[in-house]
């Protein structure tokens, strides 16, 4: 899933470059893993690391190439866990309100 929005993220990149005519910064990936962030930055290859699909070594080359940025987020900003994981009472009514959701009844 990483792989695929990698992919558009760099096309929808470079298709705006093509389009403005100018400098367009790279993509603001939000990782919640700070594994996988320092393996991809790290490119030495370790003994637990060499499992690894390719497809992850293409997330790394376009973070070498600056294509794409990571940033680390933690739990309590991760607003997508609303709409991709069970939630408790309150923490589901935390992220419905910071999502701008209102009630209708």
């Amino acid at each position: 899933m990483a792989v695929a929005a990698a992919c558009e993220a760099v096309w929808l990149a470079r298709l705006l470059v093509e389009l403005v005519g100018g400098v367009v910064h790279a993509p603001n990936f939000k990782v919640d893993n700070k594994s996988k962030i320092a393996l991809m930055k790290d490119p030495v290859h370790h003994d637990r690391s060499k499992h690894i699909d390719m497809k992850f070594h293409f997330i790394r080359e376009c973070c070498d190439r600056k294509l794409i940025d990571n940033e680390f987020v933690g739990t309590e900003l991760r607003l997508g866990d609303i709409l991709t994981k069970a939630l408790g009472r309150t923490w589901f009514n935390e992220l419905h309100g910071q999502i701008g959701m209102e009630k209708l009844v």
